[in-house]
């Protein structure tokens, strides 16, 4: 039996609102095709263009491992996370998926992204709470909401993990990191994540949701803040993992 989700803090009705079962996108994000019901994150003419992997991935290198538990061959076993969940390897299937999501109002999409993303975790059992990493407030005002954290909520109520709403916070504001080399990304996130309650993630394995994974800078920053507040282990959960052949922006 499923354990049922909580979350520290209420989140707005409009929250809950976006992603319940029965909001599914009406259009196809990859080829905007009207869907009968609106019953899938995408149409069935798309789905063979949208690749899944079963693996999950190192966050440093990008290979493909065996398990959650696993160490990278290319010994990467002290890194946090030390591995990464991905629905799949950010294409331009996957990038027309991610950008109607964050940038075209599709935010219906957050719960069958977040269904699959909970078939991957529940494959690999462990996570005992689950954070987002937080959307820029500049960012989050444009866009209406935080794409990171529908997911993340996502996710919870459909494994009964408990959903940390606020488990991260920024310190300061973050310069956007697209166009940025991997050694520059790393610069610009260093410090720019904080624990807002050690208690609530003390002792426990926590997994840190995001929607894309280029250098793994993000989540290893996040990763940092959450072992530093006492946390004893971390796994990232990404929508994908961008091996760097396509440009994440427009």
């Amino acid at each position: 039996m499923k354990r049922r989700s909580s979350s520290r803090f209420a989140l707005p009705a409009l929250l809950e609102r976006w992603i319940t079962p029965v909001a599914y996108p009406a259009t196809c994000p990859v080829c905007g095709a009207v869907m009968a019901h609106g019953q899938a994150a995408w149409c069935a003419a798309c789905d063979p263009l949208v690749a899944r992997v079963s693996h999950p991935l190192c966050p440093l290198c990008h290979r493909f491992l065996p398990g959650i538990d696993a160490d990278c061959p290319s010994a990467h076993a002290a890194t946090l996370p030390r591995a990464v969940h991905a629905l799949g390897i950010f294409d331009r299937a996957w990038r027309s998926v991610i950008h109607a999501f964050k940038y075209h109002g599709h935010k219906a999409l957050a719960w069958p992204l977040g269904s699959l993303l909970a078939e991957s975790v529940s494959r690999h059992p462990g996570p005992q709470a689950i954070i987002a990493v937080p959307t820029d407030k500049r960012k989050h005002q444009e866009r209406g909401f935080g794409h990171a954290e529908l997911l993340a909520h996502a996710v919870a109520r459909q494994t009964g993990i408990q959903f940390l709403g606020d488990g991260l916070r920024h310190t300061r504001r973050i310069p956007d990191q697209t166009k940025l080399t991997g050694r520059q990304r790393l610069t610009n996130l260093e410090g720019a994540f904080a624990v807002s309650d050690a208690s609530s993630v003390d002792g426990k394995t926590i997994l840190v949701v995001d929607d894309v994974m280029t250098t793994g800078a993000t989540l290893r920053e996040a990763a940092r803040a959450l072992t530093a507040a006492g946390a004893k282990n971390v796994v990232g959960a990404v929508v994908a993992a961008n091996l760097g052949g396509l440009a994440e922006g427009y």
